[in-house]
C-alpha cells in the first residue's frame, strides 16, 4: 500500500512541519465524517450505538503501543495527560522531579506548577551547547530523592530521541515514576510500551498519527494508575453514565479513571482509522521511510554548508531536522512561506519533519529554496 494514496491534501502545499501538525490521513477523515453524519442523524441513539466501537477503538490504540485496553484512557490533548500525571502522582515535599531543559512547555509548567504548590525539588539537566542531551549525565542525575522522571521520548526542538530503557531501569532501582510525552515521535517511530519499561505515556493524536487536533490518550500501568489522584472528576471517574451517586463509590481502578465525562468518540475512532492504516502499511516501513527523507534532507542540506542542530545518528534521532541557515533565518523563513512549505521556527533555526508520506522531490525543493 502507497502512504501518499491515502492522504488528499493539497499539491499547493508542501507538508514538512508533521511534528506540528499533520494533514488528516483519508481513512480518519472518512471515520470522523460517517460518526458525525450518522450522530447528526440518530442523536442519542447514535451516540449509544457507536459506544462499541469506541472500545475498539481503545484496543486499536493498546495493540499499537502493546498495552492492555484497560491502560488506556482518551483525553483532550497531550497537555491534559501530562497534568493528570503532574497533579494526580502523590509527593511529599523535598520529593525529586527530574526533567531535561529542552521540554516543550507542556511538559514543564506543570511539574513546575505542582514543585511550587507542594514545596517539590524540580531537578533540569542542561542541554550540551550544540543541543544534544548528554544521556550519561541526565541518567546519573536519578537517585533516592527522585520520584518522577518526565521526559520526552523526541524533544521537540531538536528531534533527539531519549533512550528511554536505560532511564526506566535506573529509575526503578530508586522506586521512581517515568512519565513520557512521546507526542513527537509516536506514529513515525515504533514504540513498544513494555520493552521501554516506562510508567506512562502521553500524547496527542495531531502529530505524526495523523489525527485530529484535540484529542489525545495516555497509557499507564494498572500499579501506577491505582495511585494517581483523578483531579478531574464526573460520573464516568467511578462508573458508567446511568451509575447513580454513592459516595462511598471509590474511581475505576484502571486508565477508566481518568476519564471524567463524555468522550470525544468521533475523534477516537479517527484516531483508529489513521493507526490502522499504520499498522497496515508496517511501522517498520513509516519510519524507514521518514527516516530516508530525514536522511536525504540532512545531506542536502550539509552539502550547502547548512549547520544541522543535534546531529545524531539515526537510532539516537527521529526525522525531525533543525537548521541554522547560512543566511538570515527569516529572510530563509520567508521563502519557505512563499513557496508555501510548512516549518516550524525552533532552536534559533528553522524545523522540518518529513512523514512517511512526503517525497524526495519535496525534500530537494525545500534544499533548493535553503
Amino acid at each position: 500500500m502507497e502512504i501518499r494514496n491515502q492522504f488528499d491534501h493539497s499539491q499547493e502545499f508542501i507538508h514538512l512541519n508533521n511534528a506540528g501538525i499533520t494533514p488528516l490521513s483519508l481513512p480518519c477523515q472518512e471515520a470522523m465524517i460517517e460518526a458525525v453524519k450518522y450522530m447528526g442523524q440518530t442523536g442519542a441513539h447514535g451516540y449509544y450505538a457507536l459506544a462499541p466501537r469506541l472500545e475498539v477503538a481503545r484496543k486499536t490504540v493498546a495493540d499499537f503501543i502493546n498495552v492492555k485496553t484497560d491502560q488506556v484512557a482518551f483525553v483532550n490533548n497531550c497537555s491534559t495527560a501530562i497534568s493528570i500525571f503532574a497533579f494526580g502522582i502523590p509527593m511529599n515535599a523535598g520529593s525529586e522531579i527530574i526533567l531535561s531543559d529542552q521540554e516543550y512547555p507542556s511538559n514543564r509548567y506543570p511539574w513546575h506548577s505542582r514543585a511550587k504548590r507542594d514545596n517539590l525539588v524540580i531537578t533540569e539537566i542542561k542541554s550540551e551547547s550544540d543541543g544534544k542531551i548528554n544521556w550519561d549525565k541526565f541518567i546519573s542525575s536519578i537517585g533516592p530523592k527522585t520520584k518522577v522522571v518526565a521526559i520526552s521520548w523526541v524533544q521537540y526542538a531538536t528531534g533527539v530521541r531519549a533512550p528511554l530503557k536505560q532511564i526506566s531501569e535506573k529509575a526503578k532501582k530508586f522506586g521512581a515514576v517515568v512519565v513520557v510525552d512521546v507526542i513527537q515521535g509516536l506514529g513515525a517511530i515504533p514504540f513498544d510500551f513494555k520493552f521501554e519499561g516506562v510508567d506512562a505515556i502521553c500524547c496527542g493524536s495531531h502529530k505524526w498519527l495523523c489525527a485530529q487536533i484535540g484529542h489525545g490518550f495516555l497509557a499507564v500501568t494498572l500499579e501506577l494508575s491505582e495511585k494517581v489522584y483523578p483531579f478531574v472528576q464526573g460520573a464516568l471517574t467511578f462508573g458508567t453514565p446511568d451509575t447513580l451517586f454513592d459516595a462511598k463509590r471509590s474511581p475505576h481502578n484502571t486508565a477508566g479513571r481518568f476519564e471524567s465525562g463524555g468522550i470525544n468518540i468521533i475523534g477516537s475512532l479517527g484516531l483508529a482509522a489513521s493507526i490502522n492504516l499504520f499498522q497496515k502499511i508496517g511501522q517498520e516501513n513509516i519510519y524507514s521511510s521518514a527516516m530516508g527523507l530525514r536522511r536525504r534532507l540532512t545531506e542536502g542540506l550539509k552539502n550547502q554548508g547548512v549547520k544541522i542542530v543535534a546531529e545524531v545518528p539515526d537510532e539516537q534521532g527521529s526525522p525531525i531536522v533543525t537548521f541554522l541557515p547560512k543566511n538570515s533565518v527569516q529572510e530563509v523563513a520567508n521563502r519557505l512561506s512563499e513557496n508555501k512549505i510548512s516549518f516550524a521556527p525552533r532552536f534559533g533555526g528553522i524545523r522540518v519533519s518529513p512523514h512517511a508520506f512526503n517525497t524526495k522531490e519535496e525534500i530537494d525543493r525545500l534544499c533548493q529554496i535553503v
